[in-house]
């Protein structure tokens, strides 16, 4: 199904609609500095179909908590934990993520002219825990060790395809283990709605060959994002990101292009190889009462090195948004997106926070 196939964009503005006027967050103040948000919100993306999610954000002395689940018409499903926490007045900051998931998924062939046909479905059952330690160096500094595991079991694939011939690493499942370390520098002023400031990570890991599903292979990652006022209420927001690996790289973890965050308007790892960067930039405006506005554009391009970006195909992607805030306090949004590619793809998406 694409995202123009089932979409319903009258309805989705009427679910929003909604969900300003009742209140699908409630903001419980106990103190200054502590707040719990529990979110409830339907959601649509190209890959997923309709779902729902319900979130529970808690922010207490300014640690985070996030605890999620979803489900969606197309039998998927995942459930996990977020954590930025903060120790001895901020000099030590633990940020994580855990999931547990089974989302019925689509593979491409790799490469930056993967044709269209090549598209395969399968469904992967999927364990995910990703850790970083960091201490302050400066004001806005933290740098640390970093942990990434994963586990993919492959249960369902295509007969004589991609996945059943072996053609991709990690065909027949993957089990990864990653150790490295990391760099963050954060000045935004929110972490919900930045209005100034930027946010850089970068993640440099190294996965031994630890099981025969196992892949011997490095990878870093590098993300920046900046943000600024622009004519008053408004916030200009940019993002670059390139991600890069060398070795027997798994084809769930190998840099990817599309989804609901980047290059908006291409289906999810619609495009796949050892390296990829993504450029994007986001103009949000104010419109009346909780209801704000989007216009993004972005480009990217995957290769099997960062040299060989400049010689292969760049796809490119527009587009623009409706926003309501869901909740006052911290800024919540809930988005309805519209991106179109230079390819003539045309995708939903309908979600809870920003992209980036």
């Amino acid at each position: 199904m694409t995202g123009t196939e089932r979409f319903n964009a009258p309805r989705a503005f009427l679910i929003l609609f909604i969900l300003a006027a009742g209140g699908i967050s409630l903001s419980a103040e106990a103190e200054a500095g502590t707040a719990v948000v529990p979110v409830a919100a339907p959601f649509y993306t190209p890959e997923t179909g309709y779902g729902l999610g319900v979130y529970t954000l808690a922010l207490i002395g300014g640690q985070q908590l996030t605890v999620y689940g979803t489900g969606t018409m197309k039998s998927q499903y995942s459930a996990g934990l977020m954590a930025e926490l903060s120790f001895r007045d901020g000099l030590y900051a633990v940020k994580g993520i855990t999931e547990a998931s089974r989302f019925p998924s689509v593979v491409w062939d790799t490469g930056s002219a993967s044709p269209e046909d090549s598209a395969e479905a399968y469904t992967p059952r999927e364990m995910f825990l990703q850790v970083e330690i960091q201490r302050r160096l400066g004001e806005n500094w933290y740098t640390g060790p970093a942990f990434r595991f994963c586990s993919v079991d492959i249960l369902e694939t295509e007969p004589g395809g991609l996945l059943d011939s072996g053609r991709l690493t990690g065909s027949e499942g993957s089990f990864e283990a990653g150790f490295g370390w990391g760099v963050t520098l954060d000045s935004r002023d929110s972490f919900f709605y930045p209005r100034r400031g930027s946010l850089f990570t970068s993640r440099a890991l190294v996965y031994p060959a630890l099981t025969d599903t196992s892949g011997r292979y490095w990878s870093f990652h590098a993300d920046y994002r900046g943000y600024a006022p622009f004519m008053g209420s408004g916030v200009l927001a940019v993002q670059g990101q390139v991600e890069t690996t060398s070795g027997e790289v798994p084809f769930q973890s190998l840099p990817d292009l599309g989804g609901s965050d980047i290059l908006r308007g291409l289906p999810r790892g619609r495009y796949s190889d050892k390296t990829a960067l993504a450029l994007q930039g986001e103009l949000r405006f104010p419109l009346f009462w909780r209801f704000e506005g989007a216009a993004f554009v972005s480009a990217g391009s995957v290769a099997p090195r960062i040299s060989d970006l400049a010689e292969k195909s760049w796809q490119t992607a527009w587009g623009g948004g409706l926003r309501i805030v869901v909740d006052k306090v911290n800024h919540i949004t809930a988005r309805l997106d519209a991106g179109f590619t230079s390819g003539g793809q045309i995708q939903f998406y309908f979600l809870v926070n920003e992209a980036f």
